[in-house]
């Protein structure tokens, strides 16, 4: 198999143009378009050095206490945090839009600001030099989408995985028959 990275959007379009059979993705989807799986919502948390760790609180950071700090953002959430902060009071200071999580992750422990990214991130790096906090007030969430084009016949490793997919993180056991969105 390959893996391909890329924004959301992107990813839609290499599905579209059957480059790829299954996107992974935190973009919407069009039902009438594309079968789907979709995750729970995710908080979303900031990521800091921790030597460089903002906020009253041990487990959370509220918006307002992002004031002043240099904050790295996919681009997805980049409008929404922006608006929230507005609402607040303040213009956030925008160091840098990437949609990497890994790249992101690793801004942030060269200390180059705090990263806002989803609370499953806390997994790929794991070398104790990054704190998490959950964002809150306001909260933030996101959700992972799985999808692949209705009507389209699956290679037999890509149902597979599909499969393997709702066993594992659904708990649900094989389908037969049409794929249903969850």
């Amino acid at each position: 198999y390959q893996i391909w990275e890329a924004e959301g959007a992107r990813i839609l379009e290499l599905l579209d143009n059957r480059v790829i059979e299954i996107a992974i993705t935190r973009t919407q989807v069009d039902s009438k378009v594309y079968e789907s799986i979709v995750l729970p919502n995710e908080p979303l948390v900031v990521v800091m050095n921790k030597d460089q760790v903002i906020g009253a609180s041990d487990s959370e950071v509220r918006m307002e206490e992002l004031r002043d700090m240099p904050i790295i953002i996919p681009l997805r959430w980049q409008s929404l945090f922006i608006a929230n902060c507005r609402k607040l009071g303040f213009d956030p200071h925008i160091l840098c839009v990437s949609d990497s999580i890994v790249q992101d992750l690793l801004l942030v422990k060269r200390g180059m600001g705090a990263a806002i990214l989803p609370v499953s991130s806390r997994t790929l790096l794991t070398d104790g030099n990054l704190h998490y906090k959950k964002l809150v007030s306001p909260e933030m969430s996101t959700h992972t989408v799985i999808a692949w084009l209705k009507n389209r016949t699956l290679s037999s490793s890509s149902e597979h995985f599909i499969k393997l997919f709702r066993e594992m993180f659904l708990g649900e056991r094989a389908q037969h028959g049409d794929e249903e969105t969850v």
